[in-house]
C-alpha cells in the first residue's frame, strides 16, 4: 500500500529492514581531470552503470560525465551534463529510477550541488507521470521524502552534482508519524553512505 493509498486508513509509516538504501558517489572509478571542457570520453561517460543499485543517469545526450573537480561532495569526483558529446555544465543532470529493467519509484531522496554550482541552480522530482513533486534551488544539500520519486532533474545554471542517496518505498504500520517514516528514511540514507564510505558489505 503506498503512501497516497494511506490517508483515509489512519495509518502511517515505517521502513522495514528489508528496504534498501542506496548511495551513488561516483567514486568507484576514473573521473575525467581538467580542464572540464570539450569531449567527455566514452570512459567518463555513464548511463545505466548504476543500474544494479536501481538508478540511471542522462543529460541532454543520453549519458553524464564524471569529472574530477577540485571540490568534490565525496572525493574524488562528481558528474555534469554532456551536451552534444562535449562536457556542459549549463545542460541537465537527469537521474530516474528503476527496478531492474522497470521503471519504478523511491521513498527518499538527497543530493548535493558542488560549491561551485549556481546558486539558481534547480533540483526538481517528479513522478512516473512526469509530475512535479517538490523543488529546491542552490546548491544544497537537497533533500525529498515522498513515496511518488521517479526521477530528478538538475538545471537551471552550472550545475555539477554528488551524493545520491535515496531508499525504496516503505510499508504501512499503524501508530506510527509520517514525521518518524521520514525520519527513519534519512536514517537508512545515512547509515548506506557510511557503509559505502567504509567499505563495509551492506
Amino acid at each position: 500500500m503506498r503512501l497516497r493509498d494511506l490517508h483515509g486508513f489512519g495509518l502511517t509509516l515505517l521502513l522495514v529492514a528489508g528496504a534498501r538504501a542506496e548511495t551513488v558517489n561516483f567514486d568507484d572509478r576514473a573521473g575525467k581531470p581538467g580542464p572540464f571542457s570539450g569531449p567527455c570520453a566514452a570512459q567518463f561517460q555513464i548511463d545505466d552503470e548504476y543500474a544494479g543499485q536501481g538508478i540511471h543517469f542522462a543529460s541532454t545526450s543520453p549519458a553524464v560525465c564524471v569529472i574530477a573537480p577540485g571540490n568534490p561532495v565525496s572525493s574524488p569526483n562528481v558528474v555534469t551534463g554532456i551536451s552534444g558529446g562535449n562536457i556542459d555544465f549549463a545542460a541537465p543532470i537527469i537521474a530516474t529510477f528503476f527496478d531492474g529493467a522497470n521503471p519504478t519509484t523511491v521513498f527518499s531522496l538527497s543530493l548535493v550541488l558542488t560549491s561551485s554550482s549556481s546558486s539558481s541552480a534547480s533540483v526538481r522530482v517528479f513522478d512516473s507521470n512526469g509530475a512535479l513533486l517538490g523543488s529546491s534551488t542552490g546548491p544544497g544539500p537537497h533533500s525529498f521524502v515522498s513515496s511518488r520519486i521517479h526521477s530528478v532533474t538538475i538545471d537551471s545554471g552550472f550545475v555539477a552534482a554528488d551524493d545520491f542517496s535515496f531508499s525504496t518505498e516503505p510499508v504501512a504500520v499503524p501508530g506510527l508519524s509520517l514525521a518518524a517514516g521520514a525520519l527513519l528514511s534519512a536514517l537508512v540514507a545515512a547509515v548506506g553512505r557510511a557503509r559505502l564510505r567504509s567499505g563495509s558489505p551492506r
